[in-house]
């Protein structure tokens, strides 16, 4: 149980342990000022994952498929995204990232997304897997050692990363308000559960309110 900081709404404190992925895979490789990070996927892991790198000092690219949930992810100096859906990505990576990826999370869960990127990542950069039910799941080690790439498999939650995360979010350092798009009372629970099943546009958080 934590409890929650003044400054933590319950709204915000909802997406605590999704927050606590973004912070676990963005504390996993090393990262100087600058570097760039790719992060493929716009869900709420893909924002987390962004938010947590920016903190860090990172350049962050995300790369999606839907307008809405990229929208969300403000673009400025040091955040940019990328549409799969209109523009070839590899391409825009390589016009966005010309020196080289440092790191690129897969918070997609299928691992097919991030193959066509493994040719644009620098030498010792790190692979982070964040997506946790794909089926797509087969990685051909061979691949990764040319360019000497490390993988990083982070999984589950801990007091440590629990506490740095809220920690985060009672110092307004992260925004999970800005990323919940629906709010249901929980006797509505089917239609939400509808809503997250038919994957309609501009749909991304999604709270139960129980009082």
């Amino acid at each position: 149980v934590w409890p929650l900081p003044q400054t933590v709404s319950p709204l915000a404190a909802s997406a605590l342990v999704l927050a606590q992925t973004g912070y676990n895979c963005a504390t996993r490789a090393p990262l100087r000022a600058g570097n760039c990070a790719v992060i493929v996927g716009d869900g709420l892991v893909g924002h987390f994952v962004a938010q947590m790198m920016l903190l860090r000092g990172a350049g962050v690219i995300m790369v999606g498929r839907h307008d809405e949930r990229l929208g969300l992810f403000a673009e400025t100096e040091r955040s940019r995204r990328v549409n799969m859906k209109v523009q070839e990505p590899v391409e825009a990576l390589r016009q966005l990232a010309p020196s080289g990826i440092h790191v690129l999370v897969d918070a997609v869960g299928t691992l097919s997304a991030i193959q066509p990127f493994l040719p644009l990542m620098r030498q010792g950069a790190h692979i982070i897997s964040a997506g946790f039910h794909g089926l797509d799941s087969l990685l051909n080690i061979q691949k990764l050692r040319l360019r000497e790439l490390t993988l990083h498999s982070p999984s589950g939650w801990n007091q440590h990363r629990m506490d740095q995360t809220l920690a985060l979010l009672a110092n307004g350092r992260i925004n999970p308000e800005a990323l919940i798009t629906h709010q249901f009372a929980a006797e509505k629970i089917v239609d939400a559960w509808r809503l997250i099943l038919e994957r309609k546009e501009g749909v991304l958080g999604v709270v139960l309110k129980w009082t």
